[in-house]
């Protein structure tokens, strides 16, 4: 049975702290934990009062010495360059291919000397964004770079992109649209932040999260786009999306998973992987645990195998639906995540999940 609203994932580039997306995609299945202990960022231990370090996931050798958007550009032009064999192929045209790009706003106003709470870092953002997009794009040693840039804000903000990229595609204003997302945890302002306000994990505060870092893209084509002969690495829908403001604990997040898996008819009694959201905070887990317990008995979400990506890479912040996508569609294609894949993103503003299908039924 084929989906024809379907557009075609063909491949996908990563910069993670565990290789790029190939050997990511490996290493998270093997269960391999990234997370180190980072000499720059001792902390006090209140329980013994003496000094620990905290643990987080660097991309070593990459990022390491900068700081803002350098640090960013430097792990968006890696995963552009593990994506540019694919794009070369192409000889992609200006007009007919787009770069779709989520990035979380608070490094722009930080570069700016803004307070991340401020009305006026928003209009910041898009100059900035252009700016980063400019130096990977050049860095990564593209040959043709897309004109045509569209830049979103945050992790709901990657949904939001892939929405816009396939009505793009299926609209057929676009052939290729090159869609991901680049942020770090691990920039010292947000460290700091993070231990100040107790959301980190340290030996005092097991239920936090790890800071990391990542940046992913994904090469998505329209029906009919794609060189003869090569095959996809998995389908894509568009993102099931709902906002989260007045909602019950988890009604949001139960809304966007049903909708996506419903949408596949029949088919959704196949086996399948739920990538997870969860990066180890309270709250995270709260709302994970109402939502599954909004879930109809019947669904077929509650057999399928669920993994958390932050196990492996710690939290990414807006990078983390890419990274969670381009692990799902290397899965697909390699046969070990099943006939279908949900990616769940959920933030401040709202839900989104981004179903996936394995490739041989479109």
């Amino acid at each position: 049975m084929g989906y024809p609203e379907a557009v075609a994932i063909m491949g996908s580039g990563a910069c993670t702290s565990l290789g790029n997306a190939v050997r990511a995609a490996a290493a998270m299945r093997a269960s391999i934990d990234s997370g180190h202990e980072m000499p720059d960022w001792p902390y006090n231990d209140a329980a013994t009062n003496t000094e620990a370090l905290l643990v987080g996931h660097p991309v070593s050798g990459i990022t390491d010495g900068f700081e803002g958007i350098g640090r960013l550009v430097r792990l968006g032009a890696a995963a552009l360059a593990d994506l540019r064999p694919l794009l070369e192929e192409r000889a992609l045209s200006s007009r007919r291919s787009s770069l779709f790009v989520a990035l979380d706003p608070l490094t722009a106003s930080a570069e700016s000397g803004l307070d991340g709470d401020s009305e006026e870092s928003i209009p910041v953002f898009g100059p900035w964004a252009a700016r980063f997009a400019q130096r990977c794009c050049e860095q990564s040693g593209i040959a043709t770079i897309p004109e045509q840039r569209r830049y979103f804000v945050g992790r709901y903000g990657f949904a939001r992109a892939l929405t816009a990229a396939i009505d793009a595609l299926r609209g057929q204003r676009l052939d290729h649209c090159v869609v991901g997302a680049c942020d770090s945890e691990l920039d010292p302002d947000r460290v700091d932040a993070g231990l100040n306000s107790g959301r980190i994990k340290t030996t005092g505060n097991p239920v936090g999260y790890a800071p990391g870092e990542a940046a992913a893209f994904l090469l998505l084509e329209r029906t009919g786009a794609s060189p003869r002969g090569q095959k996809p690495q998995s389908m894509l829908l568009a993102p099931s999306l709902a906002e989260r403001a007045g909602t019950m604990a988890g009604a949001a997040l139960a809304q966007v998973m049903t909708e996506a898996v419903g949408r596949t008819g029949p088919d959704a009694t196949r086996e399948g992987t739920v990538y997870v959201d969860l990066n180890g905070e309270p709250a995270r887990a709260a709302e994970w645990g109402h939502a599954l317990v909004r879930l109809d008995e019947g669904s077929v979400l509650h057999s399928w195998k669920h993994v958390l990506p932050a196990a492996s890479f710690g939290e990414t912040g807006a990078a983390a639906g890419a990274l969670a996508m381009c692990i799902a569609a290397r899965g697909l294609s390699r046969g070990y995540a099943g006939r279908q894949a949900l990616a769940v993103l959920s933030d401040r503003e709202g839900c989104a999940a981004m179903l996936m299908l394995a490739p041989e039924i479109r």
